[in-house]
């Protein structure tokens, strides 16, 4: 598998933590505060919604990474050839380690 998923796997579930933290902080942060200001717990609740944006923006990334990924061969399973031509033939076995 493409270190590039594992990568955006990674980052994806680092920005879903922090989406977490900075979520659960502003429901603590709904009221205004003594000086009647909201402007915290608003500025937070757009940090939030920035960070679940790129969360399923890295989610979606991911996701294409491991679907575009490249197929490899099964190594070490043994494949037998044939070939046949007006001079004669071959038959051969063939494997990768």
């Amino acid at each position: 598998m493409p270190a590039g998923v594992y990568v955006g796997a990674g980052a994806t579930a680092l920005l879903v933590a922090a989406s977490a933290v900075t979520g659960i902080v502003y429901l603590g942060r709904t009221e205004p505060d003594d000086a009647g200001n909201e402007s915290s717990a608003r500025r937070l609740g757009w940090v939030n919604a920035g960070l679940w944006a790129a969360s399923a923006l890295g989610a979606g990334v991911t996701i294409y990474l491991y679907a575009t990924r490249p197929e490899q061969s099964e190594m070490g399973s043994p494949r037998l050839t044939t070939r046949l031509s007006a001079r004669g033939g071959a038959l051969s076995l063939e494997t990768r380690f």
